[in-house]
């Protein structure tokens, strides 16, 4: 969901979480460059988002102006432009193609282009809402399109960037589209116009990390899966030919890993917190270390079956490529890659070949610079990753 607003150099993306807000300010030096000038994170009282639906306006509201707040007190002017990310139960992802075949070659024009799309759109819509009823039973929520992204044009089976004036008999295309609730986007609106701020975009954190990584020095990247391990959940995504192919989620994250750890050990969320940090950096008595790893690899166990799952899922797959890439707070810990090299979870699901692991750093995202030298964790990942978002807004607004 794009704004056309008043060009500016400088914007803020933010990511909200089911206990957390995170902010980030940014500034475009170029056409492919941003830097961070300005970071945040706020906690949000329990309760007031669940499910990643906002319960408490208000509180969300006065929580995000104070994250943007701290994050441009050190800037000479306020930032007003601002993306939000959304994710897991908040949108429907989706890849739809479509073909449009005449009975003889001929000149590919915009109708036939146009006509192509339009089935797409009306079938996404509809593939969107059954999916909504396979998870929730919800017949009558409705729908909106936030982003719609062309993945690939064919033409008697060659790929084409623009089809148009292309001679052929077959057209076919595929555009990923992500849908929101009709509901959550009035919530946001109204948060972001309260909080003194102008909407830029709606963004599905999904595609804003897969536009991230195409941009990075690969050789692997067009064809992967991306496992994000984010503080709430996790999002698988399957990658092809560089477009994001489908997504599915799992309701495991971080989180409870800090609380599973903190309900067997006796220790608060804080503690918990604590302990993991330094269980991370390695720091812990071999006693302390080895309880920890016991506590952790039975959540694991949980969530690789989930993992597990969530493959099967993919109905629409044949094969998957045996790249997969790791992001998210998740990948601060080493059990989790250990977790998906040592046991036999992919022995059902058809990989190419048994699958390669690559955890993605912070700073493999070359076209983003840290101006604050404060992001360094991989927690940032999903949120620096909206900043391309303000890209794509820009190029079509030129």
């Amino acid at each position: 969901m794009f704004h056309k607003k008043k060009k500016s150099t400088k914007f803020l993306v933010a990511e909200i979480d089911n206990n957390q807000i995170k902010v980030l300010a940014l500034y475009q030096e170029s056409e492919e460059k941003i830097r961070i000038i300005g970071s945040a994170i706020k906690t949000l009282q329990e309760n007031t988002i669940v499910n990643y639906h906002i319960l408490d306006k208000e509180l969300v509201t006065l929580t995000l102006k104070e994250a943007v707040l701290e994050a441009t007190n050190e800037l000479e002017e306020p930032i007003k432009g601002i993306i939000i990310g959304v994710k897991g139960t908040q949108c429907i992802e989706i890849t739809t193609t479509a073909k449009s075949t005449a009975t003889h070659k001929r000149v590919i024009k915009e109708k036939d282009i146009n006509e192509v799309y339009d089935r797409i759109i009306e079938a996404a819509y509809i593939q969107a809402q059954n999916e909504i009823v396979h998870i929730s039973g919800d017949y009558d929520s409705n729908l909106e399109i936030i982003i719609s992204s062309n993945v690939y044009n064919k033409i008697d089976h060659n790929f084409y960037e623009d089809p148009l004036g292309v001679e052929g008999e077959v057209l076919e295309s595929a555009i990923f589209n992500a849908f929101c609730f009709t509901e959550d986007i009035k919530t946001i609106k109204k948060i972001v116009s309260k909080a003194g701020l102008d909407l830029l975009s709606i963004s599905p954190i999904p595609y804003a990390i897969v536009q991230n990584i195409t941009k990075m020095d690969i050789p692997e990247k067009t064809d992967y899966t991306l496992i994000n391990f984010g503080e709430d959940i996790t999002e698988i995504m399957v990658v092809f030919g560089k477009g994001l192919i489908d997504t599915k989620t799992l309701p495991i994250g971080y989180s409870h890993l800090r609380e599973g750890l903190g309900y067997k050990m006796g220790l608060t969320t804080k503690e918990a917190e604590k302990v993991l940090e330094t269980y991370s950096r390695g720091q812990l008595s071999e006693t302390e270390e080895n309880i920890v790893q016991k506590c952790l690899n039975d959540i694991l166990y949980v969530w690789l079956e989930g993992i597990k799952l969530c493959f099967e899922e993919f109905s629409e797959v044949k094969t998957f490529a045996n790249q997969i890439y790791l992001t998210g707070e998740g990948t601060m810990l080493p059990d989790v890659i250990n977790a998906l090299k040592e046991e036999p979870w992919y022995k059902e699901i058809p990989f190419k070949t048994e699958p390669e692991y690559k955890k993605i750093d912070i700073n493999d995202f070359a076209f983003i610079d840290d101006a604050t030298s404060k992001i360094t964790s991989p927690i940032w990942i999903p949120t620096q990753s909206l900043g391309i978002i303000y890209l794509e807004i820009q190029d079509q607004n030129d």
